[in-house]
């Protein structure tokens, strides 16, 4: 189980490539240059342009884009989502929908969608929505 965090998980003193190799050695992938390359490439990014820069480098959306290569060079089946569209400006959070959407379907991975941005969460499509309430109102 793979979890996407709202923030990045990148280890700060590794850069972009580096942490995705990390990913493939954890899981007990074959970590060659054109893995990680590939990995890059199904989630947006260059391994030529970005894979040398630094997490400080990233920006929010390529910060989401770099922990979904993790989540894939681990081979994860299942991905729990927290908040993934929460700090990102609508036309990033767009772009991060449409990704998420295209990697569940070429991994065959299942995605666990936590959010409290309802209209987000619908335009992913998902098989089933569960609303959760809280149980009295003096609940916080």
């Amino acid at each position: 189980m793979g979890f996407l965090f709202q923030k990045g998980v990148l280890i700060d003193s590794l850069n972009l490539a580096e942490n995705v190799a990390l990913a493939l050695r954890a899981s007990g992938r074959p970590c060659t240059q054109s893995a990680i390359a590939k990995i890059l490439s199904e989630v947006g990014l260059s391994a030529q342009a970005d894979g040398g820069k630094m997490p400080g480098q990233l920006s929010g959306g390529m910060l989401r884009r770099a922990a979904l290569a993790q989540i894939l060079a681990q081979g994860k089946r299942v991905v729990v989502l927290d908040e993934p569209f929460v700090g990102l400006d609508p036309p990033v959070a767009d772009e991060v929908g449409k990704l998420i959407r295209a990697v569940a379907a070429r991994a065959r991975c299942a995605f666990v969608l936590v959010s409290h941005m309802e209209e987000r969460a619908r335009s992913l499509a998902p098989a089933q929505i569960v609303t959760l309430e809280r149980a009295r109102p003096e609940d916080p």
